[in-house]
């Protein structure tokens, strides 16, 4: 990064660095709060408030786990590979 366009490249490769682990965390706070409702057993099937509540269910239980001490670190870091790879092979499968 100590030229022009080498600063430019480094600040496009960290900006997607940053977006790609914040999907990995959406994807499993999704993930975690789909199988807590399907444990459940309530709701609909399907729709987007299903996803939704889902999606805040999980973000609930993520945050949850991450703020335990020694645990927090072992969540955090299994949520973002798993969620990571979650996410590419739905994209994948997608396309």
């Amino acid at each position: 990064m100590l030229t022009v366009v080498g600063a430019m490249v480094g600040g496009a490769i960290f900006a997607l660095y940053a977006a790609t682990l914040l999907l990995a965390l959406l994807t499993a706070a999704l993930f975690l709060g789909d199988g807590l409702i399907r444990l459940f057993g309530r709701g609909l099937r399907t729709g987007i408030g299903r996803r939704l509540a889902a999606l805040v269910f999980g973000a609930i239980l993520l945050a949850a786990l991450v703020a335990v001490p020694i645990l927090g670190i072992l969540t955090l870091f299994l949520a973002l590979c798993f969620g990571l790879g979650g996410f590419f092979l739905e994209a994948a499968e997608r396309y």
